[in-house]
């Protein structure tokens, strides 16, 4: 940054090697970008040190304590949270900057919304737009609190910028079907872990409540083919957490 004033940008990863040029290109002007990795085999720690950033490596135990640890890591005034698969559009890159430069007073914390894009297109519909994310802050005034759907908790007044993120969430079915599968398995650990057990109706009400609500009520059917993937895709990740949470209830049952 051009004053006193500093930008860190941290972004935790796991086999992101191929989004991560593109991540570091839309934030290349920032102080200094710290990257905490949980073990990647597809070459992101090295291809991140080579991006000039600070790599950390730190065995995964859920999103907040790996964010909150990037967060320690970092040396700026304000730190920006940014996943692999988002960019900074240009007209927010210059929102960022205009409040990075403010000497004094003005919010601890800033929203700014998050254009999705799945499967190639543009989700204006089902929740996805504007889809406001808490990602900048002054460093000391926010953390993450949450296993797997972490929220950022923060002291002092919240503003809003208007330019977006770009989320290049998954291009193909392939992609998806690996993440779902990642993802809803280490949500049922956690629920596991926190006691919860899945009803029936979690396996058959609740996803097809989702789909209503995305699809019908937030007219994702505006979207076209993408709205309707999508809101399929909300429904399955849905029926597989509960399913997987069935499944390791029934486990810890006939082990007892």
């Amino acid at each position: 940054m051009r004053n006193g004033s500093t930008l860190s940008v941290v972004t935790i990863t796991l086999n992101e090697a191929a989004r991560l040029e593109q991540c570091h290109r839309s934030i290349a002007w920032a102080g200094e970008w710290v990257v905490v990795d949980s073990g990647s085999s597809d070459g992101t720690v090295e291809l991140a040190r080579g991006l000039s950033a600070r790599v950390h490596e730190r065995p995964f135990d859920n999103f907040s304590s790996q964010k909150n640890y990037a967060i320690s890591q970092a040396r700026g005034d304000w730190v920006l949270v940014l996943d692999a698969d988002e960019t900074v559009s240009a007209g927010l890159r210059r929102e960022i900057e205009s409040v990075v430069r403010r000497t004094n007073g003005g919010p601890n914390c800033y929203a700014m919304p998050r254009r999705n894009l799945h499967f190639g297109r543009w989700l204006r519909h089902g929740g996805q737009w504007p889809d406001w994310s808490l990602r900048l802050f002054r460093r000391g005034t926010a953390n993450w609190a949450g296993d797997i759907h972490e929220q950022l908790s923060y002291v002092g007044d919240l503003g809003r910028l208007r330019n977006p993120i770009v989320h290049r969430s998954f291009l193909t079915l392939h992609e998806w079907v690996q993440k779902m599968d990642r993802q809803t398995g280490q949500e049922a650990w956690f629920a596991a872990r926190r006691g919860e057990r899945a009803a029936w109706s979690d396996l058959t009400l609740r996803p097809a409540a989702w789909f209503l609500r995305m699809y019908v009520a937030q007219r994702g059917f505006l979207d076209g083919w993408a709205g309707f993937v999508h809101s399929v895709c909300t429904a399955v990740c849905i029926f597989f957490r509960y399913a997987k949470l069935r499944e390791l209830s029934l486990g810890h049952e006939g082990s007892a």
